[in-house]
């Protein structure tokens, strides 16, 4: 599954990464592309991939906020197909 992020600047998207580096564990890929943020999730059962989204959303939405753009960011749900667009704001 990947969950993709979408930010002002890259320099945020970076930051933010950096951010959840030392709680990301090593089946949570990142890469980033520009302002983009692609978190790959694998997993040996969905359940367990569906556990680690839970966690890696949780984190994320807390890095926003701390950093306060977790309104401006435009979010890309997690899917097992496409990618489908949601709206960041809660």
């Amino acid at each position: 599954m990947t969950v993709r992020r979408t930010y002002a600047t890259p320099e945020i998207a970076a930051r933010l990464v950096r951010a959840l580096e030392a709680d990301r564990p090593s089946f949570v890929r990142a890469v980033v592309n520009g302002s983009e943020v692609a978190f790959t999730l694998t997993g040996p059962t969905a359940r367990s991939v569906r556990a680690t989204a839970d966690d890696l959303l949780a984190c994320l939405a807390a890095a926003e906020n701390a950093t306060g753009i977790g309104r401006s960011a435009e979010r890309r749900a997690p899917s097992s197909g496409s990618d489908a667009e949601t709206s960041a704001d809660r």
